[in-house]
């Protein structure tokens, strides 16, 4: 087992204990000797690690970045088992990303809502009053 890899599994078990930025530390350094070793393999699991981690603490545009590498690598290295996992990470950074667009989309129809009802309240009462509801 080469340096790169004792760095990715440590950087594992950094995350299982609830110490992230630990982990990071290991990740890019074992991502940097992947790729000075030229190990795709390694370097495509280190980027879907690395990924993890960053959307685990809500950077899921960074956790995309990271994991789209990952599987452009893992295309090419043609491990399709790397690159199912990757694809289920990647639709639930979208679907997060979803949630977050749809709790925006929902505050700003509540609060055109309300500002219809308060003009509707402010407003004196005619028979088409109703229109602005």
């Amino acid at each position: 087992m080469g340096e790169g890899a004792v760095l990715n599994n440590l950087g594992k078990v950094y995350c299982r204990i609830g110490e992230p930025q630990r982990a990071m530390t290991c990740y890019e350094q074992a991502l940097s000797i992947m790729k000075e070793v030229g190990d795709q393999a390694g370097e495509a699991a280190v980027l879907h690690n690395l990924g993890t981690i960053y959307s685990s603490i809500g950077q899921l545009d960074k956790a995309r970045q990271l994991f789209e590498q990952a599987l452009q690598i893992q295309r090419e290295v043609s491990n399709r088992a790397g690159e199912a996992a990757i694809l289920g990470n990647l639709a639930t950074i979208y679907l997060k990303k979803d949630n977050q667009n749809m709790q925006s989309i929902y505050s700003t129809s509540q609060f055109r809502r309300t500002k219809k009802l308060d003009m509707y309240l402010r407003r004196p009462p005619t028979s088409s009053s109703w229109q602005y509801l």
